[in-house]
């Protein structure tokens, strides 16, 4: 199997496997009132059309992914009036169904319906193009470990049991330099743990860079590994068009404990074996230089939205 196929399979899930799929679902969305996030709902290709231009709120980097789609192949044209179930935002919960196929910008690893469309590209793959201007060589970089971001995480992800936990075991450590840029989402923190904002310049100055995943997955993780810094992270739980879950520890990224209590052991490994750590950076690189393909991704896009529409049918 071409890596093509494998995509495409990997985003339909098992979709992939199915010929013709029928789902009664009643919880019907039009285009005369805004189409709310993270909420499933089944709905028409001609209404996601009207309001990717009507509503204005987050949903303009979601549903207008889909119309892009659309718009470069007229044989979308025969499928406007057929529904998809469609989730925008940033939820990843399961649903009770293993029958309820729907599209999504991201997964649980353990999802068994969900199907991968690549949505809020600006915030996810934009910074890519940033990074080689922005980098220097590895052996130039500082021994320490980066992260900046926000207090985000919900559902299984929790803030408590993932950022909050990770930036708490290293905010005293002096190999690291870590915090908290935005507070939201009613997250209360203490005050040490604010730290001033770092450009993406800045963090290329560090040869190692924590990746953490918010309420869905990190949204700096695909810049991170084009970079010639290594990434450190746990084993990623939220996949998306990015296909985390491929990645390798100790091929693509040096792997933390749930944790984050190995961290300085890990650190200190890294520390140890500056060639390996320059081998896990290129193989990182080459993995995201995949998804750098401007018209293999538009076909890829293009054969799963087709692989749905042409097995599901939402009644």
């Amino acid at each position: 199997m071409n890596n093509l196929q494998k995509r495409v399979n990997y985003y339909l899930n098992n979709l992939c496997g199915e010929k013709k799929v029928s789902i009664a679902f009643s919880d019907v969305q039009t285009s005369d009132y805004p189409f709310p996030p993270n909420i499933m709902k089944s709905i028409k290709l001609s209404d996601i059309i009207k309001l990717s231009f009507r509503q204005r709120d987050n949903f303009i980097v979601y549903g207008p992914a889909i119309v892009n789609i659309m718009n470069k192949d007229l044989w979308f044209n025969n499928y406007l009036d057929k529904k998809i179930l469609f989730r925008w935002g940033d939820c990843t919960v399961n649903p009770e169904s293993d029958n309820l196929f729907y599209i999504t910008k991201a997964r649980r690893c353990d999802s068994k319906n969900g199907v991968i469309i690549k949505m809020s590209v600006e915030r996810h793959w934009r910074t890519i193009s940033l990074v080689k201007q922005n980098d220097k060589p590895f052996e130039n970089k500082k021994n320490i470990l980066v992260w900046r971001g926000a207090t985000t995480g919900q559902d299984e992800n929790s803030f408590e049991d993932n950022r909050l936990l990770a930036i708490n075991k290293m905010i005293d450590s002096d190999r690291c330099d870590v915090g908290f840029t935005i507070v939201c989402q009613g997250q209360i923190i203490d005050k040490k743990l604010k730290k001033k904002e770092m450009s993406l310049k800045q963090q290329l100055e560090h040869k190692y860079i924590l990746s953490l995943e918010g309420n869905d997955v990190a949204s700096g993780l695909k810049w991170q590994l084009y970079s010639n810094s290594v990434v450190f992270m746990r084993k990623p739980r939220i996949v998306s068009w990015a296909m985390e879950d491929t990645l390798e520890p100790f091929v693509h990224y040096i792997p933390l404990l749930d944790d984050f209590s190995d961290f300085e052991k890990q650190l200190e490994w890294a520390n140890n074996n500056q060639d390996k750590c320059k081998i896990i950076s290129e193989n990182a690189t080459r993995f995201i230089e995949q998804f750098l393909d401007p018209k293999m991704e538009m076909l890829i896009e293009n054969l799963v939205l087709k692989k749905y529409l042409q097995t599901v049918t939402v009644n």
